[in-house]
């Protein structure tokens, strides 16, 4: 599928160095794959990521297309390509700039499973000003109704990444007074127990054995 590397105006070049937030590293996306929240919450799936020494990948499989082989426990990604979400190329990075990537094999390190939420940071912070979270006034009960502290005069939608002048996450960051809610003004807490559920059926962890010449070929010899 068509992938953008996803800089903050999808024109990157495969730079698959990081140093955040100025330069995010490669991460191509095919653009058409990605969903909202609701949208994930409609159409449930498996997200499954496959790490190898040259590239890692990303894949969201709906539900009523798991493939037999990820449903028998014994997964063969490589033909998967038509979930692909995102793509992160190390080694082709280096191949298309060399120096870009110098050690493809060696840019991630050992990981670990974690489930985390993230309510605000460089994304969701930029976007509060059009987004149905964003006060600006409203008092019905439609979705665009009065949530948090009113934006402009009481918040501002901070970009890390351009912050203005302002402090990323800090006291004027609409979305972090209304996620930390610290006086309950806003009514976060019973706000987020309606509408921020989910259900995570299951995780699993899947490796490659080693294909028989690898198992037959004896120990290499280390100084």
């Amino acid at each position: 599928p068509q992938m953008v590397d996803a800089v903050f105006n999808f024109t990157g070049d495969y730079d698959c160095a990081t140093s955040y937030p100025g330069r995010l590293g490669c991460a191509p996306n095919d653009l058409r794959q990605i969903l909202s929240g609701e949208e994930l919450a409609r159409h449930p799936s498996v997200i499954a990521t496959e790490w190898t020494a040259e590239y890692l990948k990303v894949f969201r499989i709906p539900n009523g297309e798991i493939p037999v082989d990820l449903a028998a426990d014994a997964p063969r990604p490589d033909g998967w390509d038509r979930w692909l979400l995102a793509y992160y190329p190390f080694a082709e990075s280096e191949r298309n700039i060399p120096g870009s990537c110098p050690n493809p094999g060696e840019v991630m390190k050992s990981q670990r499973i974690m489930l985390n939420l993230g309510f605000c940071g460089d994304w969701a912070s930029k976007v509060w000003a059009s987004s149905t979270c964003a006060n600006r006034g409203q008092t019905d009960s439609g979705p665009w109704s009065a949530k948090g502290p009113r934006l402009q005069t009481e918040c501002v939608a901070v970009d890390p990444n351009n912050p203005e002048g302002e402090q990323p996450a800090g006291p004027r960051d609409c979305c972090t007074r209304f996620i930390y809610d610290e006086d309950g003004a806003y009514g976060t807490e019973g706000y987020l127990r309606e509408h921020g559920f989910f259900n995570i059926s299951w995780v699993k962890v899947y490796q490659e054995l080693p294909s028989e010449a690898e198992q037959r070929s004896p120990p290499q010899a280390r100084n």
